[in-house]
């Protein structure tokens, strides 16, 4: 669980630092604004309560740490948060920190619905202890539009006094 917390809050982190950076340029080249410009980030996911209790956390302690940034959280079901990516994407509306599903990324990502991250690796995002693989496993072509929350794996378990009993 603590691999999957602090994947959350890289990507808030990611995607704050390029919203800061967007908007800053702009508003110092228009406003004179800088870092302390409020900015406002719209964060998306699904899952179990202990999942959703767990990113309301952490989404608090980021915004303590960056008192600018708010983030407005919006958790769905797994049925009804695809019901509302859907018509969200089509609106190019889309929140701007999204958690996806390796059913789902290549289509956004082959809409351009989705930011390469790897202009950010090595830098706003360490990859220094991550493995070609682990980062692979949000490639699309040569894009990166991901960082895995997790990986699952197939096992099975057996009881070998019970099985050679049975044979």
């Amino acid at each position: 669980m603590k691999k999957w917390l602090l994947l959350v809050l890289s990507a808030i982190i990611v995607f704050s630092l390029a919203a800061c950076n967007s908007t800053s340029s702009e508003s110092n080249s228009d406003s004179g604004a800088g870092k302390d410009e409020k900015i406002t980030l719209r964060m998306a996911w699904w899952g179990s309560d202990p999942r959703h209790d767990y990113t309301l956390e952490i989404i608090e302690l980021y915004e303590k740490q960056h008192p600018n940034v708010k983030i407005q959280p919006e958790y769905a079901s797994w049925d009804d948060y695809w019901k509302k990516m859907a018509p969200q994407a089509t609106a190019n509306k889309l929140p701007d920190i999204i958690q996806m599903d390796l059913s789902y990324i290549t289509q956004y990502a082959n809409n351009n619905q989705l930011a390469d991250l790897k202009p950010f690796f090595g830098k706003e995002i360490n990859t220094e202890d991550l493995s070609q693989d682990f980062l692979d496993g949000g490639k699309i072509g040569d894009k990166y539009y991901g960082l895995n929350g997790g990986v699952n794996a197939l096992s099975y378990q057996y009881d070998p006094a019970l099985l050679k009993k049975l044979a």
